[in-house]
């Protein structure tokens, strides 16, 4: 039985924007300790908390292994973290845009909502540091701000896109509750109606706003006879350029291969 001290040890906030490993992984982790003991020593932050290694030191609890430790001598423990997560687990795009996500506002707020104590990170940085577009992180943020537990779940555990869930978690919790316990192909197929729609809604209101500008009732077609076409005409006159030269037999043909021997 290990020390009370050793399964209370707290998880600093770096090690926490990664998802701990459950499930058949945990349990050959544990086996694994069990078998041949602790392979790599648990690095603890300055300030004692678990810096990397909390699977490593739940699989010591659970197969009743005395861990063992080291302290994170260097300055710069994100970096750190990072590098080592990404060499282990094989992360696909979606679940390093939300440890960017979550990276990008680690270090927000003053030291009593800033458990890191770590500057602030933009999300261009997070995403370079994740390798990952700005776009993916923004859509993780919409998931980390709005999706509910379920819909999160999908995207941690890399089953649905951040995208497609980005897309879902802007609806009432409601209907994400409804959408959600359809499964995954229902997640996907809502967030395909959802960017049908708005694209159509973009595209009609572009079409209403050319309306507007140069339509002539009752007929869709542009009116080139005044407004703003007769001021592009007169811009270029006022250049020198004359539409109506260079048509006809003065019309620039481009070369065919005899000019060039």
């Amino acid at each position: 039985m290990l020390p009370p001290e050793l399964a209370m040890r707290a998880f600093h906030p770096i090690a926490d924007l990664f998802p701990l490993i459950t499930g058949p992984d945990f349990e050959a982790l544990v086996a694994d300790v069990q078998a041949h003991g602790l392979r790599e020593a648990i690095v603890l932050h300055a300030d004692g908390r678990v810096l990397d290694g909390r699977n490593r030191l739940r699989a010591c609890i659970a197969a009743g292994v005395e861990p063992v430790f080291a302290t994170y001598e260097r300055s710069d423990p994100l970096a750190y973290v990072v590098s080592l997560n990404l060499r282990r687990r094989h992360l696909d795009e979606t679940q390093r845009a939300l440890v960017a996500a979550r990276i990008a506002t680690l270090g927000v707020g003053r030291p009593s909502t800033n458990p890191a104590n770590l500057p602030g990170i933009g999300q261009a940085e997070a995403a370079e540091l994740l390798n990952v577009s700005e776009r993916s992180v923004r859509s993780a943020v919409t998931v980390r701000d709005h999706a509910i537990p379920a819909l999160a779940g999908h995207v941690e555990r890399g089953e649905v896109s951040v995208s497609a869930a980005s897309a879902v978690a802007r609806l009432p919790e409601d209907e994400q509750e409804v959408i959600v316990a359809r499964g995954e192909r229902e997640i996907l197929a809502a967030a395909k109606r959802i960017r049908d729609a708005r694209a159509a809604e973009r595209e009609a209101v572009a079409l209403g706003l050319l309306g507007e500008r140069f339509g002539v009732a009752p007929f869709t077609v542009l009116n080139a006879r005044e407004g703003w076409w007769q001021e592009r005409k007169r811009g270029w006159l006022a250049l020198g350029i004359q539409s109506e030269l260079g048509r006809g037999d003065q019309c620039h043909r481009a070369p065919d291969s005899s000019s060039f021997g």
